[in-house]
């Protein structure tokens, strides 16, 4: 069992490890850092384990702002390729919220990004409004 290998707990005792080491046949005590395209020992920095996920949607969407696209050519991308790069690590980890966020904000700013300095309008939802007041005072100002 030559491509086999094993990683032990801490406070796993030097005994322990042998035992089952011969038990199992295996003789590589070893922890690559991917399997499968995903960090194998998570750990507390779990903003750190994930940010190649981050760093492979930026490629994407940075890729496509190079091009004149349609808002129906932006919603294929984001919706097929995009929101699909982190879905097989989301099955098997909790994603950090931030890191959630912020790749949420990296396709908000591909859909909602400028032009040629014009930039589009960025609409609010109506439970984002403090109340009717403040809604009221905004429009007599404008």
């Amino acid at each position: 069992m030559d491509k086999s290998s094993i990683h032990f707990a801490k406070g796993v005792s030097g005994s322990i490890r042998e035992v089952v080491m011969d038990s199992l046949q295996v003789h590589n005590v070893a922890l690559s850092e991917k399997y499968l395209g995903m960090p194998s020992d998570v750990g507390v920095s779990t903003n750190g384990a994930f940010k190649y996920l981050k760093d492979r949607v930026w490629k994407r969407v940075q890729g496509w702002l190079e091009q004149t696209l349609s808002s129906g050519g932006k919603e294929v991308l984001i919706k097929s390729v995009a929101q699909a790069i982190p879905t097989f690590s989301m099955s098997c980890f909790r994603l950090p919220r931030g890191l959630c966020q912020h790749i949420d904000n990296l396709l908000r700013s591909f859909w909602w990004g400028s032009k040629e300095g014009k930039r589009k309008t960025y609409w609010v939802a109506w439970g984002r409004w403090p109340n009717q007041n403040t809604w009221e005072a905004w429009v007599s100002e404008t």
